[in-house]
């Protein structure tokens, strides 16, 4: 930015110089670099996950003895930072049903008062996928088990008796279970079982 001036030179008896002095007074900007902000590497964390940031590697070039962090969050559902003004505030991943992604803006300023370009970092949220809830076993399901695995299951006397039960219940729904089961066995596993059903 420039300002001109211009100086008149008058005498008493109001004669001006006809070439006055031209004075040009140039406001330059401030030519010095500003510092690096660096919001460090992108991350892939699971939900409930505790998350450090990292500005550590943010720089300045004027070698200022200190510089001033702000994070501020730019996408994603909205989390609680340690401390904003930090170089590495964490935060607890959101609970999500699918993959999401946050994303983070650091901005330093030196002691100068010079603020950095922002700088992005994204951390995306996996969701964590929990196994199906076991089912209860069917009378079915167990009597297979017995029929496929006979020396496994029968070794353990509690699933023995409970066959014993099923097998001698008179109760025809589960006897045909059985029946259906075993058409397929090999004869010497059911053999037994057949003759106790009458199948």
């Amino acid at each position: 930015m420039q300002h001109e001036f211009k100086v008149v030179a008058v005498d008493t008896e109001g004669n001006k110089d006809p070439d006055p002095a031209i004075f040009v007074w140039t406001i330059s900007e401030s030519t010095r670099p500003q510092p690096i902000a660096d919001a460090g590497p992108n991350q892939s964390v699971k939900s409930n996950d505790i998350v450090q940031l990292d500005g550590t590697n943010s720089s300045d070039p004027n070698d200022s003895l200190s510089l001033r962090y702000h994070w501020i969050q730019t996408k994603g559902p909205e989390v609680s930072l340690s401390d904003s003004s930090s170089s590495s505030p964490t935060f607890t991943a959101p609970k999500v049903n699918e993959l999401t992604e946050l994303i983070f803006e650091l901005t330093v300023t030196n002691n100068e008062g010079i603020t950095s370009e922002p700088d992005e970092v994204m951390i995306t949220v996996n969701p964590v996928i929990s196994p199906p809830p076991e089912q209860p076993s069917t009378i079915g399901d167990l009597i297979k088990a017995i029929i496929q695995n006979p020396l496994n299951v029968t070794n353990s006397i509690d699933s023995a008796n409970e066959i014993k039960e099923i097998l001698t219940d008179n109760n025809r729904d589960n006897d045909q279970i059985v029946c259906d089961l075993i058409g397929s066995e090999d004869e010497e596993t059911i053999s037994n079982i057949r003759e106790i059903l009458n199948c």
